[in-house]
């Protein structure tokens, strides 16, 4: 029966196959490049932190 089911969401139109792989990899892309982002955001404001508390001691 499962394999029924997704027998029912199996691409046959080798067409597709090309386009949802790019629109998968810019996707993929685009949520590292984000995760990048959000890497820099924070090492700087470990920064400012580090530079806050070495003021304080």
């Amino acid at each position: 029966m499962f394999l029924q089911l997704i027998a029912q969401y199996q691409l046959t139109d080798n067409k597709l196959k090309p386009l949802i792989k790019d629109v998968m990899l810019n996707t993929f892309k685009k949520q590292q490049k984000d995760t990048l982002q959000e890497i820099e955001v924070n090492k700087k404001a470990i920064n400012d932190i580090e530079k806050k508390l070495a003021r304080l001691e």
